[in-house]
């Protein structure tokens, strides 16, 4: 027999989810538990093609998207994200390595809601997803 849901465990299930897209994985590992504390359920993964695939199975408010990975580029994401009907309005925080003019141009071209540079700070993190998810 299955015990009933505690409260936090509903709290877990009422949490709005993100998809965190990171090659890192210690960076990407942290950015889940800075948006975790912040109240978001995170999804994280480390591939565009694992990105694709956790999309099918969880239900999403927001997508955090690293620049640089295996297979797609961030950027190259954000845009198939954009020409999917599915998920063409899903706000989109794209992470920057450098502040590059050029690459912040292709981002916002390609579709996202907004950028961040690394180095990543915590409070900067969770305030720049709470203004993509207004």
């Amino acid at each position: 027999m299955t015990p009933p849901p505690t409260s936090r465990s509903l709290l877990h299930l009422t949490r709005p989810t993100l998809l965190v897209v990171e090659s890192d994985a210690t960076l990407c590992r942290l950015m889940a538990i800075m948006l975790g504390q912040d109240g978001y359920t995170v999804v994280p993964v480390n591939t565009s093609d694992e990105a694709l695939a956790a999309l099918a199975h969880h239900r999403l408010v927001g997508v955090v998207i690293g620049t640089l990975m295996a297979g797609l580029s961030g950027i190259e994401l954000c845009r198939a994200l954009r020409a999917h009907p599915e998920t063409q309005r899903l706000p989109i925080l794209v992470i920057l390595a450098t502040h590059d003019q050029n690459t912040l141009n292709r981002a916002l071209v390609a579709g996202a809601t907004d950028t961040l540079v690394k180095p990543i700070v915590a409070t900067t993190l969770t305030a720049k997803v709470r203004q993509i998810l207004r």
